[in-house]
């Protein structure tokens, strides 16, 4: 029979900081309330749900889904907006906006049977804890539920908070580089990098986005064997000298053929955090949209990640009208993005795939960010935002 209720996050922990803290806390029971059980980024892929529920099996703790008590995207967006407005990142906010609560009380929380969480998360469990992202619980719905369950079911709660200052990518570059890895890893992208090939990936243990990397140099030959939806099994290890927000970069030194997916978009709908919405998402919020063009500044924030999937609002719609000739997409953005400065946003398509005249609406793809750039002087350096494929 339950007789306490845990809260946790993520940010802030480590690896072996956070399964220790589980342990600490005598968790039995660990209950997954977030809406997508993935991360963005290898900082924090050991909560991605495969690895997670491997761990915590290796661990003695049982892990239990309650969909229900997650926020839905509508009531995610309520905070991003107060994010905004806050100018405060979601790493760094400390309180749930008003709105939200309300949203998340009304809808989540007011129908929810606590009788019926106790058959959830069963009879023979002692200590439950309630999972989510942030650190701050007054930051996280998680605060909400636990208040609720704590004043029905008569049951004492305790917050758990990182002793650890998030770990910024390139001190956790540092610790890894030279350090090599064994893993399966699916081919997610193919794109061209001047006369070479540039090859994105995910790895298949820890969800990690990676870009891989041949020993001798940043690109693949034109010739690559390598193409997506190819699962390949490669020895690789964490590139040296990363630069953020390029932070996936690794150096394949050996690697076989291991099988090959057709249901690609089934596949990363399952492992991948999308961003939703329109191109105002992308990034967390910190893409710059100035003459139809997206980039991230380097003098501006830097997001934690370079690659990404986006499930877009509106339809992308291919133009060809640049000279020279180049594929791009475009698609209209609203007010809150460019500030009135621009209607629309022209992302150069980069991909191998021949293509395709619409991505309709609701159509996950992949985007990233190129290397640095700077116009001869003219700007400060820049990585701009380009389209690497979609998986219909």
């Amino acid at each position: 029979m339950a007789t306490t209720i845990v809260t946790i996050g993520v940010y802030g922990f480590d690896e072996q900081s956070f399964f220790e803290a589980l342990i600490d806390a005598k968790i039995d029971t660990f209950c997954d309330i977030r809406l997508r059980r993935g991360m963005r980024g290898s900082m924090y892929a050991f909560v991605n749900s495969e690895y997670l529920q491997r761990r915590l099996s290796e661990l003695g703790i049982r892990y239990v889904y309650l969909k229900d008590l997650a926020p839905s995207q509508t009531i995610r967006d309520l905070q991003k907006q107060a994010d905004a407005r806050e100018g405060v990142a979601k790493r760094s906010r400390t309180e749930l906006g008003e709105a939200f609560i309300e949203a998340y009380k009304r809808e989540c929380l007011s129908a929810y049977d606590s009788e019926q969480f106790l058959q959830e998360i069963g009879r023979e469990t002692h200590v439950v804890g309630l999972f989510c992202v942030e650190r701050e619980p007054e930051a996280c719905h998680r605060s909400l539920a636990a208040q609720k369950l704590s004043q029905e079911l008569h049951l004492p709660v305790q917050h758990i908070k990182s002793r650890l200052d998030n770990l910024s990518t390139s001190e956790e570059k540092l610790n890894t580089v030279g350090v090599s890895t064994m893993e399966r890893v699916l081919i997610v992208a193919k794109t061209h990098m001047g006369s070479g090939v540039c090859i994105g990936g995910l790895t298949r243990e820890q969800n990690r986005s990676v870009r891989v990397l041949p020993p001798e140099g940043q690109s693949h030959p034109a010739d690559t064997r390598l193409d997506v939806g190819q699962v390949w099994e490669f020895e690789f290890h964490d590139a040296p000298d990363i630069k953020p927000p390029h932070v996936e970069d690794i150096i394949v030194t050996s690697g076989k053929r291991a099988g090959h997916v057709s249901n690609m978009r089934e596949i990363l709908l399952e492992h991948v955090q999308p961003w939703e919405g329109g191109p105002e998402q992308l990034y967390d919020g910190l893409l710059t949209i100035v003459n139809s063009k997206g980039y991230i500044a380097e003098q501006n924030p830097l997001p934690t990640v370079s690659t990404g999937f986006w499930i877009p609002d509106r339809p992308l719609t291919l133009n060809t009208q640049s000279n020279p000739p180049k594929p791009y997409y475009s698609l209209i953005v609203g007010d809150e993005v460019a500030k009135g400065q621009v209607d629309f946003l022209n992302i150069p398509y980069v991909g191998f795939a021949e293509p395709i005249k619409q991505i309709p609406a609701g159509t996950l793809v992949r985007v990233s960010l190129a290397r640095w750039f700077n116009q001869n002087g003219r700007t400060e350096n820049r990585c701009y935002l380009q389209l690497s494929g979609w998986y219909l």
